[in-house]
């Protein structure tokens, strides 16, 4: 079975991407980004897109929390209909990863002091109870 060609990826457990990432959609992906930014409290950060072949994913962040800086590549091609509701979710997840970089950094390292390990969680914190808040006084 080997020799035989995988066109679609079932062996990977992936299916082919045929659904093209447009300028249109990469377009919609980035002003859905800009407005997470904003919505989140991210505007010390620069956010930068790029588009990038990938198989597993339909975009990746990659995020510098000392330098404040993050590159979201999103992927050429999707398995699945890049729609404005699957764009803008992904987006907003990519996003969420930004949020938490402060407190995925230091997960990242070997010793964390007990004072940044804090004040990394309350900068987070923060920001989620502010994003909360909006949304929870819009429900009223």
């Amino acid at each position: 079975m080997a020799d035989t060609p995988d066109p679609v990826g079932l062996e990977r457990g992936c299916l082919l991407k045929t659904h093209k990432v447009t300028k249109e959609h990469r377009d919609y992906f980035l002003r859905a980004c800009e407005q997470a930014q904003h919505d989140f409290g991210l505007l010390d950060w620069d956010i930068h897109l790029i588009s990038q072949d990938m198989e597993d994913h339909e975009a990746v962040v990659d995020s510098d929390y000392g330098h404040h800086s993050a590159t979201i590549a999103l992927a050429r091609a999707w398995d699945r209909k890049p729609t404005k509701k699957r764009l803008r979710e992904t987006a907003i997840h990519e996003m969420v990863h930004v949020l938490i970089a402060p407190v995925t950094f230091l997960g990242n390292q070997r010793y964390v002091q007990y004072e940044h390990h804090k004040e990394a969680v309350e900068g987070v914190t923060v920001r989620l109870a502010r994003l909360l808040d909006g949304a929870v006084a819009s429900c009223g």
